[in-house]
């Protein structure tokens, strides 16, 4: 944003009037900070106007030089970071994109801890909202709130035995109750295995397959 000839002009000045007005107080905070401490380093991010007349992001470090009192001198140097910001915008960006996609999909995806009785549904989509998100004794306290049958919940721990005995994948279809109503879900789960083979955890989806469960009986009966 700023260098060279540019650059040497700034040197000796107040260039507060150069940084962005609402990004000064940041700056100012963190020197008022820095400035009564015992700390060796201070860093702020701010944003300057360039010479092309745009907004740049930059970072500032300061470290104690010489001076005391009044006169305080640092050594400073400031980096762009442009490429950075833009980089997390576009991160932010695709968070948001993937967990708009989760929140509408039909599949609920969760996580289970072998050997913890811990599952996580850290996003739950709109079709499942209203289950809790972690189940801290699984999958009792799970099959319990959801009311399964007693030969679907033994088939359901099944699929979870086989991850824990050491297969890779395992998979069930079951009955629920959700909202008052049985719903058929088809559940995979396939196991993750640190680089020395050792199972940490089981990654999982949930998919609602009553439709075409109720169609295949329709059709059996006709």
């Amino acid at each position: 944003c700023h260098s060279g000839e540019s650059a040497q002009k700034l040197i000796g000045r107040n260039v507060l009037p150069f940084i962005f007005e609402t990004d000064r107080a940041r700056i100012l905070d963190e020197y008022a900070r820095f400035r009564g401490s015992a700390e060796q380093e201070a860093c702020s991010e701010y944003r300057i106007q360039g010479n092309d007349g745009q907004l740049h992001w930059v970072s500032v470090r300061l470290r104690a030089a010489s001076g005391s009192g009044e006169n305080p001198c640092y050594y400073a140097s400031y980096s762009s970071l442009d490429e950075q910001k833009k980089t997390e915008e576009r991160l932010e960006e695709s968070r948001d994109s993937l967990a708009e996609s989760l929140l509408n999909t039909d599949l609920q995806f969760f996580t289970y801890f072998p050997g913890k009785r811990r599952c996580e549904n850290l996003m739950l989509n709109s079709r499942l909202s209203q289950l809790p998100a972690v189940w801290e004794n699984y999958p009792d306290d799970f099959l319990a709130y959801t009311q399964c049958p007693e030969e679907d919940a033994e088939e359901y721990r099944r699929m979870l035995t086989a991850i824990d005995r050491g297969e890779e994948k395992a998979e069930c279809t079951v009955r629920f109750i959700y909202k008052g109503c049985f719903i058929w879900e088809k559940i995979s789960v396939k196991a993750v295995r640190d680089s020395s083979g050792r199972l940490v955890r089981a990654q999982g989806h949930s998919i609602d397959v009553t439709k075409t469960l109720q169609a295949k009986e329709r059709l059996r009966r006709e």
